[in-house]
């Protein structure tokens, strides 16, 4: 379905027709100061990820050098993409690789997930306020009186949302009962060890964790939130900048928040390039300047950082190995 997807965005790509061809010429011409900018962006949006994690284990008393949760990160992300399993690869490596410094299963687990719901609340929260600069300096979003419709959507999903919170209860029992009834029953029997009412006790335990852990910093957590969204956002600025190709402020930011949309969702190698310069292409810019962005943001923002994810796992494993040997051996 991903690629069928990303074919159906392609013959739109071909039927605006353009000077798509020329995206090769066009990369040519990218400026280096403005690529390497970028990419040192990148860095610095995983180093305040970093700093995160570093507030949210000192919490729990584990003492972990700043280098080798930056060198996880990187794995972690790699992990994820190597073996498609909703972050729960990357969650494994990442107990796998803090374990020697003293951070248990449920520290690592809780630390892991907090970061990824509150990457995504800031980028809702950001999403908001960008979302009403837009409408209020115009910015051509959806041409004629669609953007009502876009309004009646989200009106729609915050409602949806509120009245899940609402009925929260009743929901997760009703999840519980499915889980029993569909899962447990028919599936392997090892996951007779794992009932619904289980699983419920550990969700709520760790709401709870991360609730804590977000009273126990609110600024330091906070701040290091907001710096990860803008080093992210300053990164996907500075690839239009390289390709010679700058927006308005609030229209790279509107753009930022559709880019981490569509990299996250459809994040596939060919998905999310094809389907960036598609969106692009809605913002004025030609296709072969639109491709040229797409494959500059995703070289800073996926494949490179990927890459030294790969080689950094394959080394802290080799020493992860070589330190078990050791143990085993005294």
């Amino acid at each position: 379905m991903p690629w069928l997807i990303a074919l159906s965005v392609a013959v739109f790509l071909f039927r605006k027709g353009g000077d798509w061809r020329q995206t090769p010429a066009v990369l040519a011409q990218v400026n280096g100061v403005w690529f390497v900018a970028a990419l040192a962006s990148q860095a610095a949006s995983y180093g305040t990820m970093t700093e995160l994690n570093l507030v949210m284990l000192r919490q729990y008393g584990v003492p972990v050098p700043w280098i080798r949760i930056y060198s996880t990160q990187l794995a972690r992300v790699f992990v994820d993409t190597a073996i498609p399993s909703g972050t729960v690869g990357g969650l494994v490596v990442r107990a796998r690789l803090l374990d020697p410094y003293g951070a248990s299963a449920d520290v690592t687990t809780v630390t892991g997930l907090a970061e990824v719901v509150m990457v995504y609340a800031a980028i809702l929260v950001f999403a908001l306020f960008v979302g009403g600069a837009a409408l209020m300096s115009g910015v051509p979003v959806l041409a004629g009186g669609q953007w009502q419709l876009w309004l009646a959507g989200a009106a729609g999903l915050v409602l949806a949302a509120l009245l899940i919170w609402r009925r929260q209860r009743q929901i997760a029992h009703g999840l519980v009962r499915a889980w029993d009834r569909w899962i447990v029953r028919r599936g392997p029997k090892r996951l007779a060890a794992w009932p619904g009412e289980r699983l419920l006790q550990r969700g709520r335990y760790l709401t709870g964790e991360l609730s804590a852990l977000v009273r126990g910093h609110p600024r330091a957590i906070g701040g290091s939130l907001f710096a990860h969204v803008c080093f992210e956002a300053m990164a996907l600025a500075m690839c239009f900048y390289a390709v010679g190709r700058p927006l308005p402020p609030v229209t790279l930011l509107l753009l930022y928040l559709l880019t981490v949309g569509v990299s996250t969702f459809g994040g596939l190698p060919g998905l999310a390039e094809v389907s960036l310069a598609a969106l692009y292409t809605r913002f004025g810019l030609d296709p072969a300047s639109a491709m040229a962005v797409a494959l500059v943001y995703r070289l800073t923002d996926f494949w490179l950082p990927r890459a030294a994810g790969g080689l950094l796992w394959a080394r802290m494993e080799r020493q992860h190995s070589q330190h078990a040997r050791v143990e085993v051996i005294t």
